[in-house]
């Protein structure tokens, strides 16, 4: 049996690929054996094997996963004719020539790539979705509101943090397909926020501090000049 690999979307689209051993697909040259020009495909992304008459597709640990039919791949996943493989926003499909395994149920719909692409009314990953509402939201308060806002900031930067590595976590197991960069966004301006907000906190202890210290020691010369006026 002999498959072959065809690139339907992307960059490359109508290009095809034979599957002899195993095929790595990825970015960068002289790593990958099919290198895809796609910035959401990491270096070494994906290996596609053949052995014993058997097609699996393995993910290598990349950044963005590799999804089979619509379905995250962990571990070794087998493939059967006509079956769909997704790297970045590159769509790859699978041709097997001689005796194929039968097909245990229909090929479900492509689902929504992750990260930016995805519908914001998508609410699979409300937690990304608060995380780049509130980690901006901490920044914004700081720069543009007065008085003291850094204790307001500081607490939406949390749950930024929070919420954004809450919301990359759904995506990388699969419980969510969507808004993984926009988690990534939140939970970095959280970051930002967090940072800026303990500076101003601490700015603001020590101005209390200073400003107490000389208003102690104002007290002491009204207080001195005051006694030498009564001694005369």
């Amino acid at each position: 049996m002999t498959a072959t690999l065809v690139i339907r979307e992307g960059e490359g689209a109508g290009f095809e690929h034979p599957v002899e051993g195993e095929v790595v697909l990825g970015r960068e040259r002289g790593s990958a054996d099919l290198v895809l020009d796609d910035p959401g495909v990491s270096r070494r992304h994906a290996a596609i094997s053949s052995e014993g008459g058997r097609l699996t597709v393995t993910d290598l640990g990349s950044s963005n996963g590799t999804y089979a039919n619509g379905q995250r791949v962990t571990g070794a996943v087998e493939l059967a004719d006509g079956d769909e493989i997704e790297v970045g926003t590159t769509l790859i499909s699978v041709h097997q020539r001689g005796p194929t395994r039968s097909r245990l149920g229909p090929k479900p719909a492509r689902r929504q790539p992750s990260g930016l692409g995805g519908r914001l009314d998508d609410e699979s990953n409300i937690p990304a979705l608060a995380a780049v509402f509130l980690g901006p939201l901490s920044i914004f308060l700081l720069v543009f509101s007065s008085g003291a806002a850094f204790f307001v900031s500081l607490p939406c930067a949390i749950a930024a943090i929070v919420l954004g590595s809450m919301g990359k976590r759904r995506v990388d197991r699969g419980e969510a397909d969507s808004h993984r960069a926009l988690a990534s966004i939140g939970r970095i301006t959280g970051i930002v926020g967090a940072v800026l907000s303990v500076v101003a906190i601490a700015a603001w202890i020590v101005i209390v501090i200073v400003l107490d210290a000389a208003g102690d020691g104002l007290d002491e010369i009204f207080d001195s000049a005051r006694d030498q006026l009564d001694s005369r």
